[in-house]
């Protein structure tokens, strides 16, 4: 039960049930009572209970009208008796249109629904809304000085910060995620894909809903003046990268992915420099951005990613494609695309190989798995990565066992001790999750400086 309640109004005035005297006709007179029952929530509405007084015991069945009354709150709050204060839109609270009064009742109890999502909007702050009682039926009639209830809720003391529903980014030290070095990334045709998480604080909602981000270099220069950015970073202009504007939170879902890639010809010409982006949260269709955590500012290293992501440089073949083919929707290609947003989906069998052959022995000393959107019983499970010169004998440079991805779309980055260079990496899938079938989005490989 929560107690965060204040009754004004009708409720400020001495309306105590002997004031009333008892009617001779047998009619009621009904007020708003100064108490008031239960508050409790639930994840998505406050229910408040208020209590409707009778004069008398009812001698018939009868019902009240309820109607907003939001001018009165506007009132109040336009001549400071209520301050700190919002008056609630119409829509976000669900008051009946009618009570209903049981015969031989002297009091009636109804409910009213608040949206949380608007106490959240607010929090802080004190909310307020009113109801009034009208036209009960059967010749009864409203004590005028008292038909009101005017509800303030202090949010503070109804929500705590757990429960705001808040969007922010994740990752980084200190609002900057550093490329490489902190963060993920995945090199196509088109340039460097770097793919970066918004995060919902709480469960996932029951309803899915988008967030917008926008791009921007302006603030760069402010920074590296101040000391926030190395001396040699410069901006990203618009025509450099594009951005996934929109990122999609999944009903249930508490994470949503979205990416910027940068093309490669402004990587090759920068190689002695820092290319940095800011990006911002501004407008979620449901729920809250944090205010605190609204900006993320991404730089890249174009020295050592130019080094260090390999996989596009080796020819791919699988043991086992897709079962329409590599041409498929979720075909072999799909492994090392660079897209974190698509699949390679094949049967599992007793083993299942990805390999990655190149025309000059190369040093790979790290490597990247990314599981799919869906389904972790196809997700990877025992594996090890092999190597070879002649594709006949391999040693092994690195084994998993019992990996568990926690998150869909979640990316594990694998380092191992290698100075020897190899034409032949081959990716051995032991064991999946449990699954007839096997799915995997992106197997990236590196040579770390």
């Amino acid at each position: 039960m929560l107690t965060s309640l204040i009754l004004l109004g009708g409720a400020c005035k001495n309306n105590q049930l002997d004031d009333f005297g008892i009617q001779s006709t047998g009619s009621v007179k009904v007020s708003a009572s100064p108490e008031v029952g239960e508050v409790v929530k639930d994840k998505s509405k406050v229910w408040v209970s208020l209590d409707v007084l009778l004069s008398i015991p009812a001698s018939n069945a009868f019902e009240i009208d309820l109607k907003e009354n939001q001018d009165t709150i506007t009132t109040l709050i336009e001549n400071g008796t209520l301050q700190n204060t919002i008056a609630l839109p119409v829509g976000t609270y669900d008051a009946p249109a009618v009570v209903n009064v049981a015969y031989g009742e002297k009091k009636t109890t109804f409910k009213v629904a608040i949206a949380t999502s608007v106490l959240e909007k607010n929090f802080g702050k004190q909310v307020a809304f009113a109801v009034k009682l009208s036209s009960p039926s059967k010749g009864n009639s409203v004590q005028q000085s008292k038909e009101s209830f005017v509800v303030v809720l202090d949010t503070k003391k109804i929500l705590t910060l757990e429960d705001i529903h808040y969007v922010t980014f994740k990752g980084g030290t200190s609002g900057i995620v550093n490329i490489p070095g902190g963060g993920e990334f995945g090199q196509n045709a088109e340039g460097l894909a770097i793919p970066l998480t918004l995060q919902l604080n709480g469960l996932g909602e029951s309803v899915g809903f988008d967030a917008t981000i926008e791009g921007s270099g302006s603030n760069i220069p402010a920074m590296v003046a101040s000391g926030k950015l190395p001396a040699n970073a410069i901006a990203l202009a618009p025509e450099n990268y594009r951005l996934d504007k929109v990122a999609k939170f999944l009903p249930g879902q508490n994470t949503a992915k979205f990416a910027i890639t940068v093309y490669m010809p402004i990587i090759r010409d920068n190689v002695t420099k820092k290319l940095a982006l800011t990006l911002t949260l501004t407008n979620v269709t449901k729920n809250l951005i944090n205010p605190e955590n609204k900006t993320i500012t991404v730089v890249l290293d174009p020295a050592a990613l130019l080094s260090a992501d390999v996989t596009s440089a080796g020819q791919l073949s699988v043991s086992m494609d897709n079962p329409n083919g590599p041409g498929a929707s979720q075909g072999s290609p799909k492994l090392v695309d660079g897209n974190y947003f698509n699949k390679f989906l094949a049967e599992m069998g007793s083993r299942l190989w990805a390999q990655l052959k190149y025309d000059q022995p190369i040093v790979i000393n790290s490597y990247s798995i990314t599981c799919a959107e869906d389904m972790h019983s196809r997700d990877a499970k025992i594996w090890n990565l092999s190597a070879s010169n002649d594709g006949i004998s391999w040693v092994v440079l690195d084994e998993r066992n019992t990996e568990v991805f926690e998150n869909y779309n979640e990316t594990k980055t694998f380092d191992f001790v290698n100075t020897k260079a190899f034409s032949y990496y081959r990716l051995n899938v032991l064991k999946n999750q449990g699954d007839y079938y096997f799915q995997m989005a992106e197997f990236r490989v590196f040579k770390k400086p």
